[in-house]
């Protein structure tokens, strides 16, 4: 708050207050600002610079997960869909697939979506055929 109150104190003659001066960039518990009504400018606008709030670790690390979450639910709605559709594919060309899905909503990483595969057999959405492992079929 005392950030914006230091736009405002170094306003020059829009606004007046005990301890403000040009050029002042802090302000004190202590001051007092009060509008000046016999300020006049060609401008119609007042401009106060806003400051951004500081992101913690805690909440970056939140939103990671809830974005790790939601590309998870996407992953997974993706190699549904191409299964839906092939019924039958090997491994390569289903992560291929899917990271062509996934292309236009985020880059997906190779890995997870190995992981969602395997998320998805044992759920049982998926099935791998019993004489070749690399062959996946899907479950109706």
């Amino acid at each position: 708050m005392n950030a914006s109150y230091g736009a405002i104190g170094g306003g020059g003659e829009r606004y007046t207050g005990s301890g403000c001066k040009a050029g002042k960039r802090y302000v004190k518990d202590k001051d007092i600002f009060r509008f000046n009504p016999g300020f006049k400018d060609g401008k119609t606008k007042v401009h106060i610079n806003s400051i951004q709030a500081q992101v913690t670790e805690e909440e970056s690390e939140r939103t990671n997960l809830n974005i790790e979450d939601e590309r998870k639910h996407t992953i997974d709605a993706a190699v549904i869909r191409i299964m839906k559709a092939k019924k039958n594919m090997q491994f390569e060309a289903l992560i291929t697939e899917t990271a062509d899905a996934l292309k236009k909503h985020f880059k997906s990483d190779v890995a997870m979506i190995k992981k969602r595969i395997d998320v998805l057999v044992e759920e049982e959405y998926t099935s791998r055929e019993p004489e070749n492992r690399n062959q996946f079929k899907y479950v109706a």
